[in-house]
């Protein structure tokens, strides 16, 4: 894998410190910060796959459900019920678009997928380990059995 610093690499560590947000401690504020540019990378992504010529056609149905649901989520926004479902979509659903678009443009390879899934599963085992301990301290502290 290049050391070189693009926009695949960028997204799948914000990807990444997003989705481990619990366990760096990130209150709101650091929360959007390192979530909103991952979504501006999507919707960018989104853009240039709109152009891109040659897309299988279930590449085209998922870009189709991702505009429905980005639709939906913006409509709950109006109407004042949060934007929870909006933030979910971005995030859970928007990385297939991107990692695809990455894949299609040579920057995401079976090296690359490889490395980033030994990182994903390294901080999945540490953060399930450090959850654990949390726990543990909880249910051995005496303030967890009196609020009970």
């Amino acid at each position: 894998m290049k050391k070189e610093l693009n926009l695949c690499n960028l997204y799948i560590v914000l990807w990444l410190i997003s989705y481990f947000q619990s366990m760096i401690g990130a209150g709101n504020i650091e929360s959007l910060m390192i979530s909103v540019p991952g979504m501006i990378i999507t919707l960018y992504c989104f853009i240039l796959m709109i152009w891109q010529k040659n897309k299988p056609s279930t590449i085209v149905r998922w870009m189709f459900f991702f505009v429905f649901l980005v639709i939906y989520g913006l409509l709950a926004v109006a109407k004042g019920k949060g934007n929870t479902f909006l933030l979910m979509v971005l995030t859970s659903v928007g990385p297939l678009i991107s990692f695809y678009y990455f894949t299609t443009k040579g920057l995401l390879t079976e090296k690359h997928l490889l490395f980033w899934f030994f990182v994903f599963i390294l901080l999945t085992t540490v953060g399930f380990y450090n959850q654990e301990i949390r726990y543990s301290e909880l249910v051995t502290s005496s303030n967890y059995y009196e609020g009970h």
